[in-house]
């Protein structure tokens, strides 16, 4: 007897979810749909039920882990932008290694994919600058806010220093609450 649709969305869920942590921590080329399939306690049989191939199951990475991200910007509970900031730079903290969020973690891989998960990326992000726009700030200040967000995250998992990880956290949550205060002082 198949499975019913809820169960296959599951499944799906799953594979995602077990394929974005690792492709987080990992990277691409260093995960094989083996060790997807193994973390998600599941065959390999299963994953060509739900992917033609690892690419797609990347872009579906992508997807998710921004949709991650847009829940813990959700935690934030406010429409603010500083606060925002302050739980999503929190994703750099060690005691946080399970969150990512593939902005930051998937952004130095990107120039070696494909056009097609490119572009997923890049909606992933037009989407989250958007989110920042909606709030508080301009178009280029909700992208200078991005940048120091993105980019302040992911230098800080790349570090080894907990002095200098924190700095940059601090930095970037500063520089974030300044461009707030910019576009409030201007509006």
């Amino acid at each position: 007897m198949p499975w019913d649709a809820e169960h296959k969305e599951q499944t799906r869920e799953r594979i995602v979810d077990a394929a974005a942590r690792l492709f987080t921590q990992e990277g691409f080329d260093r995960v094989t749909i083996d060790d997807v399939m193994r973390e998600a306690s599941l065959t390999r049989g299963a994953f060509y039920a739900h992917f033609k191939n690892k690419a797609e199951l990347y872009q579906c990475a992508i997807i998710a882990g921004a949709k991650q991200a847009k829940r813990i910007l959700a935690m934030a509970g406010e429409r603010d932008v500083s606060k925002i900031a302050e739980h999503y730079l929190a994703i750099g903290d060690a005691e946080h290694h399970d969150i990512y969020c593939p902005l930051a973690f998937f952004v130095t891989d990107m120039t070696q994919r494909d056009e097609a998960i490119r572009d997923t990326y890049t909606r992933a992000l037009a989407g989250y600058i958007e989110l920042l726009q909606g709030m508080q700030l301009p178009a280029a200040r909700a992208r200078q806010a991005a940048v120091m967000m993105i980019g302040g995250l992911a230098l800080a998992r790349a570090t080894t220093d907990s002095n200098l990880k924190r700095q940059l956290l601090n930095d970037c949550l500063a520089g974030v609450r300044d461009l707030v205060a910019l576009s409030s002082a201007t509006s």
